[in-house]
């Protein structure tokens, strides 16, 4: 019996990018759902790709793997009491049940961004916006007036002791060091967000970097977040960074769009992408991703193999209980 997978794209506007081939190849039903409180914020829908729903499944049943997309909207704890979640709390509150309940029958479960986000606040984690300030921004390159408390672009990641450590996370590197040709550059992924999590208590922190330090990490033995954006293949790279350029914003009147209008700075991150191509980032990042999620859905099959005995097992003994006490009838009836 195949795999189940569910992929929450809340907005509806991300997409599963390079997750999607590894499960067609193992021939996973492939659900992916958006929620309409989301949706009907947006102002424009052009990019609305998945199935929007009134409300999110209540519970893991006929799924075995759990997928948690980004979002433009964010979610925000412990910053203050005026901090403002912009992602509608119904949809927050269905999307944290859902992993809880995934984590807790040991089904696989990945956030990414938005979706890392609220696997930390799910198991007592934190997420607030990154400050304003130099320290804490990273772009491509040099523009004439950057903005502050953002990582956007292809950038490096450190990954922890712990990544080697971590079986999936330790193969998806090696397929990334093995991907050709040779470079002496760090593990690059695609970012754009503008807030961070704190990990929950008892997580394993996989990856850091210099302007936001919390990356990556394991909550117990098969939930995972990224921070990064991981699933971003070339083709969605180059729609992000040209967005960028634009100022694209489904949730925004193009009126109120706030498009790059210095022709340097367009042509800068145009550049930028072309150079993480050119490198070979984002080949390699592809490399990292398709082992990682390979990984995921073998831990998946096996816990779904694990189940699927379980369940024979209780109906054998069942079925053994009633043969005995069939027999007991019959003998008493002689």
């Amino acid at each position: 019996m195949g795999l189940r997978v569910l992929i929450i794209n809340p907005s509806a506007e991300e997409a599963p990018g390079l997750l999607l081939a590894p499960m067609i190849e193992a021939g996973c039903d492939v659900v992916e759902l958006a929620s309409r409180a989301v949706v009907d914020l947006m102002v424009a829908k052009a990019h609305v790709t998945a199935t929007v729903v009134d409300r999110f499944p209540a519970s893991s049943f006929g799924f075995d793997l759990l997928v948690v997309l980004g979002s433009p909207l964010g979610v925000l704890t412990g910053a203050g009491e005026d901090a403002d979640d912009q992602t509608p709390r119904r949809a927050v509150a269905q999307i944290e049940a859902l992993i809880r309940d995934f984590h807790d029958r040991r089904k696989p479960v990945l956030g990414i961004c938005l979706g890392s986000q609220l696997v930390a606040r799910t198991f007592g984690g934190a997420v607030t916006p990154l400050p304003k300030d130099d320290a804490h921004t990273a772009l491509p390159c040099d523009l004439a007036d950057p903005p502050k408390g953002l990582e956007f672009g292809w950038l490096p990641l450190d990954f922890s002791a712990a990544a080697a450590d971590d079986a999936l996370v330790a193969a998806a590197l090696e397929r990334w060091r093995g991907a050709t040709p040779p470079t002496p550059l760090a593990p690059k992924f695609m970012q754009l967000h503008g807030d961070t999590f704190a990990p929950p208590p008892g997580a394993v922190l996989l990856a850091t970097r210099p302007t936001c330090a919390r990356q990556a990490f394991r909550y117990g033995e098969s939930t995972y977040a990224f921070q990064c954006h991981v699933e971003v293949d070339e083709d969605l790279s180059r729609a992000w960074f040209e967005e960028y350029v634009t100022g694209e914003d489904s949730f925004a009147e193009e009126a109120d769009w706030e498009p790059l209008e210095d022709a340097a700075d367009v042509a800068g991150m145009r550049a930028a992408h072309a150079a993480a191509r050119d490198e070979g980032s984002i080949l390699r990042a592809a490399a990292f991703t398709t082992a990682f999620a390979r990984g995921l859905l073998a831990r998946a099959a096996a816990n779904k193999r694990r189940r699927l005995s379980r369940r024979l097992g209780a109906a054998a003994a069942v079925a053994g209980v009633a043969a005995a006490v069939a027999l007991g009838l019959r003998r008493a009836a002689r």
